[in-house]
Order: structure tokens, then sequence, then C-alpha cells
């Protein structure tokens, strides 16, 4: 019985060379991998498989594979070497040797295939090569001779790699089909070209797990799981799909396996399962290496911990830092290639130069594909540093690799504040829709405290809708900010507009977001334990009395005027939150550990993207209810405007009757809307002190404001001969573009612009929206053109009104003293809207510089 299986198994080796798609025996892992090796060839083994592959192998490597025990019937074993090398980094060249024999006495069979390989590189992912095979083959039976033949052929392999993720491979075997010659002189052809083919593919599902797959006459099927790159398991499987001989179909076929690397070293194991005959063991060694000596060393290798929500950063901003030594003694470029499997689409590479025998530092970068926000967990990944330059006639390369820690979308540091920007989706279309919701139904908001009532209108329209204020339980931020390092769950806008509930930096965010989209300018501000929000009013700081509030309710940054709020009171008054944010401002100024951190400026380091999913669906909250929380605001604060009116300037001047006073009264006046009663403290301190270049400009304004443009600049004219305050150049354009002036206007707004130096200075003295407020399409501030500035300065001139209809009778007709109520306020609109055209200079501050 054994005799007979070992006759059976050396005839069907004798026939192995005609098997023109699974060249068994060459190599244990491929073996291991079910012979699913055509797609995927990413060793010397190539030479066998898929000539096609070789110019990518990009390495010289000596390799030996044998059997270990016996192959299917005692004294018979098979084996492989093979000699790969790359000429450039577009050609490369191989020499392979397979063997197999027995040494029975009674039984002799001797088999000895020698090829040849060329690949080429035809571009960055295509591989073009080409085999000849020289085959010699004997069988010898009880020392009579029962086969002994030679012959020539040729392959042909084409491969396909698209960056490290897939490859794909064709090759056409026994291209002068395999005709053979006896030691009879007989010839035979033993198989067809138009059926010698095998076509084969390979995907990396996850950066340590790769699938392939094979199709001749059988069906490959593989796949790989790969530890840290030093240790690797396999499995495989064959299926019969069709008989190219004439021989029946043996079943299916399974395979195990196991590798290991080190330092260019590497050993596989395999143990194939046969349908029929016994299992086989299958080992391979080999060494990967370079002849030329190593002109680079990379001496350490280190990634930071990668923030999935903040991925777009690492382009710009160091991911990691490499330390690379020259050996030579010339200066030496080199290109640095940091790649992360799985979650980048190509290495990010970066160029140096090495001066000889220089030791350097450098920043990494990373470009990440969308792939790392689909990240479900956290988990730790695997980084390959590639150090590449020219050595003679092709590409060194010098590999290193480190492991970091990748976070998922939401997990955030904080130990840089301006991270929290990167949530701040301004853009997302579900935030931009529930924005343009909220004020949707309102009355269009407009003049000096735009800002500030669009930020009352969303903060009540919030509470409006439900979201609440719910510390996390497992990481509360009091906690979670202690300790700068700890890494911290944020919730995405969209994520708590559908969860309705979330903690301190979950609300800040969603607000911040909301504001943002509508054209507001936010900050967060943390401190002990806590954070809070502040948004821009656009006041200029000169104009901060315009708010007519105190001023311990306002915080002043770069010259404008913010509010602190408190974003944890969602669902109370919008004012209740401002005045605890401004407490809590003021119980952390000073106090080293409180930043603040502006948003639009975070934007140009932490770029936000949008999380992956579905976006929810979202039902904005009853417009009626809406406006009811945002009138029962606005009366509120229209009673602290009054109360602060009447204590700050009214009460006072009653009682000093100082001509200050009375300006300052007339100021608030005129911001009032009550434009007639603010002439008449204006024209009070000219009285008194003609000169007054505060009183002047102020009463220009109330007469530009009132229809009288040719009085107004006659006043704006003889202010400017008292005070350089570029300001009341700027009202001094407003005047001639009233008059029809525009070319006189243009000129002054140039002579302010200029003064002011800084072109949106004198958007921000006139509160008209600048490139600060506004931002760019992609939520980064961007800078406005000197046409721009002449632009929105004319625009801001065209709300005056024209000469004539408020003047006279007309505007002393206004009521003197309107009552605040719902009704009444929103009818004062209009003129305090009015006052916020101009540029006032309030009493008792230094001009503009």
């Amino acid at each position: 019985m054994i005799r007979a299986l070992a006759i059976g198994a050396l005839l069907a080796l004798a026939a192995l060379p005609a098997r023109a798609q699974a060249p068994e025996g060459t190599g244990a892992r491929a073996a291991a991998m079910g012979g699913a090796f055509v797609g995927l060839a990413d060793d010397g083994y190539a030479v066998f498989w898929n000539p096609g592959a070789l110019p990518f192998v990009g390495h010289q490597e000596l390799s030996g594979a044998t059997t270990l025990g016996n192959l299917y019937a005692d004294h018979l074993d098979d084996g492989a070497f093979l000699y790969h090398f790359p000429v450039t980094d577009w050609h490369a060249l191989a020499l392979g040797w397979r063997h197999a024999g027995q040494t029975d006495a009674d039984l002799t069979y001797a088999a000895n295939h020698f090829t040849f390989g060329y690949g080429l590189r035809l571009g960055r992912g295509f591989g073009l090569g080409a085999s000849a095979r020289y085959l010699r083959e004997s069988v010898d039976l009880d020392n009579g001779r029962v086969s002994d033949w030679s012959g020539w052929t040729g392959d042909l392999g084409v491969q396909y790699r698209r960056g490290e993720r897939w490859s794909a491979g064709l090759v056409l075997r026994n291209l002068n089909n395999l005709d053979v010659t006896h030691d009879t002189g007989r010839k035979e052809r033993l198989a067809e070209n138009t059926q010698s083919w095998a076509l084969g593919a390979a995907y990396r599902l996850r950066p340590d797990v790769t699938l392939a797959a094979d199709v001749d006459d059988r069906l490959h099927l593989g796949a790989e799981y790969s530890w840290q790159r030093l240790l690797s398991v396999q499995g495989g499987f064959q299926r019969p799909l069709r008989s190219l001989y004439g021989e029946s179909a043996d079943g299916n076929t399974y395979s195990l396996g196991v590798s290991a690397r080190l330092k260019g070293l590497k050993l596989d194991l395999a143990r194939v399962f046969p349908p029929v005959l016994p299992a086989t063991n299958r080992v391979s060694v080999g060494m990967e290496f370079s002849l030329s000596p190593s002109r680079v060393r990379v001496d350490k290798a280190s990634v930071d911990n990668v923030f999935a929500s903040y991925a777009k950063r690492y382009a710009e901003k160091p991911v990691g830092q490499a330390r690379i030594t020259s050996k030579s003694d010339a200066p030496l470029t080199a290109k640095l290639a940091l790649f992360v499997p799985g979650f980048m689409a190509a290495p990010t590479e970066k160029e140096i130069v090495l001066r000889p025998k220089e030791t350097k530092d450098v920043n990494l970068n990373a470009i990440f594909s969308p792939e790392i926000l689909t990240l479900d967990d956290d988990r730790p990944a695997l980084a390959e540093l590639r150090v590449s330059y020219q050595t003679k006639s092709r590409t060194r390369v010098e590999r290193a690799r480190t492991q970091f820690y990748l976070y998922r979308p939401g997990a955030i540091s904080w130990s840089d504040l301006q991270a929290a920007a990167a949530f701040v989706t301004a853009q997302d279309p579900v935030v931009s829709d529930f924005a343009r919701a909220l004020v949707a139904e309102g009355a269009p908001e407009s003049g000096n405290l735009r800002n500030l009532f669009t930020a009352m209108r969303v903060f009540d329209a919030l509470g409006a809708y439900g979201i609440r204020y719910l510390p996390d339980p497992n990481n509360p931020f009091s906690r979670m900010s202690a300790s700068r390092d700890a890494v911290d769950q944020v919730q995405y806008p969209r994520q708590l507009l559908a969860s309705r509930a979330g903690d301190c930096d979950d609300t800040s965010v969603l607000y911040c977001s909301l504001l943002e989209n509508l054209g507001v300018p936010t900050a967060f501000l943390d401190g002990p334990g806590h954070i809070l929000m502040l948004f821009d009013t656009g006041l200029h700081e000169r104009n901060r009395s315009a708010l007519s509030v105190d001023d311990d309710l306002t915080v002043v940054r770069d010259e404008r005027v913010w509010i602190p709020i408190e974003t944890t009171m969602i669902g109370k008054s919008f004012l209740d939150a401002w005045v605890e944010g401004a407490d809590i401002y003021a119980r952390w100024k000073g106090n080293p550990e409180s930043r603040v951190a502006t948003v639009q400026d975070a934007w140009a380091e932490y770029e936000p993207e949008l999380p992956a999913g579905t976006a929810p669906r979202l039902t904005p909250p009853a417009a009626a209810e809406v406006a009811r929380r945002a009138d029962a605001d606005r009366d509120t604060l229209r009673v602290w405007q009054r109360t602060y009116l009447e204590e700050k300037y009214l009460k006072p001047l009653k009682e000093s009757q100082s001509l200050d006073g009375e300006g300052g009264a007339g100021v608030q006046l005129a911001r009032e809307g009550r434009f007639p009663e603010a002439e008449t403290k204006f024209r009070a301190v000219l009285a008194g002190r003609p000169d007054d270049a505060k009183a002047l400009n102020d009463l220009g304004n109330v007469e530009l404001l009132t229809g009288r443009p040719d009085a107004a600049l006659e006043r704006y004219l003889a202010a400017q001969a008292l005070t350089d305050d570029p300001g009341v150049t700027l009202n001094e354009g407003l005047a001639r573009w009233a008059r029809g002036d525009r070319a006189g206007a243009d000129s002054a707004f140039t002579r302010a612009v200029a003064r002011l130096g800084d072109p949106e200075k004198a958007l921000d003295l006139l509160g008209i929206p600048s490139a600060r407020e506004t931002g760019s399409r992609s939520g980064r501030p961007s800078k406005l053109s000197p046409e721009e500035i002449r632009q929105r300065l004319r625009l801001a001139a065209a709300r005056v009104p024209p000469p004539g209809p408020r003047g006279g009778a007309a505007a002393e007709r206004r009521p003197a003293n309107p009552v605040v109520s719902k009704v009444s306020g929103s009818r004062a609109t209009d003129a305090r809207s009015l006052a916020g055209v101009v540029y006032w200079m309030d009493y008792g501050k230094e001009a503009q510089p």
C-alpha cells in the first residue's frame, strides 16, 4: 500500500510542472494562505508566483523553502531557493531554483526547475514582469526509466498596487505552451497557453488583517493577521473549479501557518491538509538585506497620541518626532515618509537635508484619511517611518516602527483649550438649518446690538427646545480638566441636539456653533473645574456704553466688548446666564489656571470635521415659545438699560449739573433714539464750552440722523480742528455721502482708515460686521480687501437718512419718554438702530488714537 501511494505521488509530481497555475512548494507563507499569492506577491517568491511584482519588493533577498519530514510518502522531499536583486528603483532581477526528489533504492525521482525573472515598474502602481523557466524531470522505477523529459517555457505577469491598501495581479503562464522533449526523442505538449492563467487580488481590511483570493483551475482563499509586523498567522483554502489535464477533482485543501520577522530575518511555517494524501509541513527561511552600507540611521521615532476629531491639524502641526543621523561624509538629501496603515491613503512625506555626520530632530506630519472618523472605540495603532535616500543606482530605505494610541471622534485633551474649536461645527448642515430656523420667525436683528439680541434669541430657543445640563457621571469636566493630559469626551453639536442633554463643555460647544453660524464670533473660557463661553457684541471698546449696562457685566478683549454666558443655565433666563457668566469671569480674573481661546483664531489650527454617521432629523422649538422667552428677556434688558441710564447719568446730572454729565446723558439719550432730548444736552455743553470736540461731534451726529447733513458736516469739521480722532473723520464721510458728495466721502473714509492703521477698525467704530465677525465659508476668519472695506463703509453711509424727513417739527413730535414694553420696545428699535450708524465720542474717555 505504501509503495502504491509513493508511486502515485511521484507520478503526480512528475506532472506538476504542467500545473501552470499553482507553483506548489515555493514558500511556506504562500502555502499557508492556500496559494492565494498572485495578487499579494510581496516578497522574493514573486519570481515564482507573479514576475510583475518583482519591482515592488524593493530589497535584496535570499530565501529557501523545504518540506519538514516527508512529502506525502516516505523519502520524498522538495525545496526551493531564490535570490532577488533590485537593480534600480524601476528594475529588478531574480533567480529561482526548485527541486523535488526521492532517494528510495527502488524508486528514484528528480525534478529541477530553473527560473530567471525580470520586472519593470511602468508607473507609480504598475509593474510588468516576465520569467523564463527551464524544466527537467525524471522517474526511475526498479532501475527502469519511467519518464525523462526537459523543456522551456515562459510566464508574463502584471501587478497593480494602490497605496498600501490593495493590489491585484494577472499571470499568463506557458506563453509558448509547455512543449517538452523525452529522452526517446518524442515531443509532447503538456500544457496549452490558452488555459494557463491566474488572476488574484489582495485587500488589507485593517492595518493588521490581509485577505487574498486567486482563481486558476482552483479557487484559492487566504487570510493573514499580523501583530506589530513581527508575528503573523495565516489560514488558507483551495477548491477545484475545473480540470486542465483530465484529472478528477480531489476535494478541498486547507492550510495554516505562522511567520516571524526580526531585523531582516524571517521564518515561515505552514501545515497543508490535502483531501487524500497525508498532511505536510513546510518551512521557509530568508534574509532581507542590502549589499551597500547604510548611510542613514534612525535613532528614534515616536508618534504622539492622535485625536480623530482634530485629525486635520496633524497635516501642519507635528504628530510626532524622529531623530535621524547621517553616516555619510557628504551632504545627503533624504525623504521621510510616515504611514499609518488603515488610516492614511498614502504616506505623508517630508524632505530633509543632512550635513555630513549630522544628527537632526525632525517633526513629523500626517494626512489622515476620512476613515479615521469612523472609529467607534479607542485603539492602539502602528506607524511606520521610512527614510529613503539615493545610493548609486537605486533608493535605499531605512525603516522604523512605533506604536501610539488613536482616540475615537469626540475625544479631547484639555491641555490646549483651543482644541475645543474642533467641535464647533458651524458649517454642519444640521447646525445651519437649526440655527436659521431659530431666528427665522423673529424680527431681523440689526443695529449695533444685533449680536446681543441674536445670542439672546438662540439661548432662549435652546431652552424652549429642551436642552438641559446633565453632568457626565463617569468623566465630569471638573475632574477631567483638573488633569490637563486627561482624555475627555465631547458631544458634537448635532449629537447634543439629538440627545438634548450634556455637560458644560457640550453646551458651550453647541451654543458657540449656532452663534458662529449666525455670524456672531465666540470664545471659550475655562478655569478651575469649569468651562463657559463668551460672544463678541460687535462693539468697539469705545462704544461699550451702547450696551447701557454696568461695565462689570462685560469683558474687553483686543478692543472688543464680549459677554460671558454660563451655558449650563440653558432653560433659564438669558440674562440670568449672563450675570452668572460675568460673576464667574470676575472670580477667575487673574487666576493663572484661567484661559481664553477665540474660536475663529483656534480654527486656524483645529479645523472642525463632521462625525461619521447619518445626520439626525430635528424639529425646532415652537416659534411662539421662543418669542415669549425672548420678549421677556428683551423687556428685562430695557429695564436694566433705563436703570443704568438713570443711575449713571441722569441722577448724577441732577446732583452736579456738570457739563460732562450733560454730554454723557446726551449720548445715552441719543442711543435710546431720543434725539431731541440729546440735542438739548449737547447744545447746553457747547453753550458752556464752545470748543468741546466731543459735543461738536455728537451734536453733528444728531443733526445727521435727523436729516441735516450740512449742519452736521460743519460740526464735524469744527471738531476735527480740535482733535485728530479718526472716528470724527468717518462721520465726516457719512455726512458728505448724505449730501451727495461721493468723492468727498471716499476721501474722508480713506483718511480715517489710514489714520487707524487697521482698516477693519473703521468698521468696528461704526458697528459694521468685519471679517472677524462674518468669517469665511470654511469657518476660518478671512481678511477683507481694501475695496471690500470701502464698499462696507459706503453701505454704512447709505443707512444715513436723507436730508429733510427727520428734521424740524417731525423730529420734535417723537415721544420724549417712550414706555418700555413689548410693543413700544419694538417701535423704538428703528431709532436705536439708527443711533448705531455713527461714531459717538463718550464723555470721560480719551479720544480714539
